[in-house]
């Protein structure tokens, strides 16, 4: 089971969670870096979540604890304000 959904649900979903899951690993890195300042991190996870989103309404708020933690906290830890 991939975020509550049967693994014959959807390949296209599991495909399209793996994406965004690479997306806010390469995002994680570049924090990381310090090469991104927080607003633009920020712009940037706000685009894979709206992306994620768009295919999965029903695990917004299950993809925001997930994900939206770890970012903040990067940022908080690496970002130049």
């Amino acid at each position: 089971m991939l975020f509550g959904y049967k693994k014959d649900k959807s390949e296209d979903f599991r495909k399209h969670y793996i994406d965004a899951r690479r997306k806010i690993d390469i995002l994680c890195g570049l924090i990381v870096s310090g090469k991104l300042p927080r607003s633009e991190a920020e712009k940037v996870y706000a685009e894979i979540q709206s992306d994620f989103v768009r295919v999965d309404e029903e695990n917004r708020e299950l993809f925001g604890m997930i994900y939206e933690n770890r970012v903040r906290r990067l940022c908080d830890q690496f970002c130049p304000r």
